[in-house]
């Protein structure tokens, strides 16, 4: 009588192992894929926000330089007059 309850607990706990081992792979399996989908969008997202940071110092750069361009075409215009 004690030999079969004792076996009955060690058939509980075994099929009780497997199904937590079961549902350890299924959660790391899928947890898995759900953080690798997650880091990927974080990771577009990064970079989308750094292309715009990139286009936005482009932009200011040209803009800087367009000026620089007009000063010094300014000040040859000038240097030639006062010569004249």
């Amino acid at each position: 009588m004690l030999n079969d309850i004792l076996a009955a607990i060690g058939a509980i706990i075994v099929a009780g192992g497997g199904l937590v081992a079961m549902t350890f792979g299924l959660f790391k399996f899928f947890g898995e894929k759900w953080l690798n989908n997650k880091f990927d969008e974080r990771l577009a997202s990064f970079k989308h926000a750094q292309q715009q940071e990139i286009e936005r110092l482009r932009f200011r750069i040209n803009a800087l330089m367009d000026r620089t361009a007009k000063l010094h075409q300014w000040e040859f215009e000038v240097a030639f007059r006062s010569r004249a």
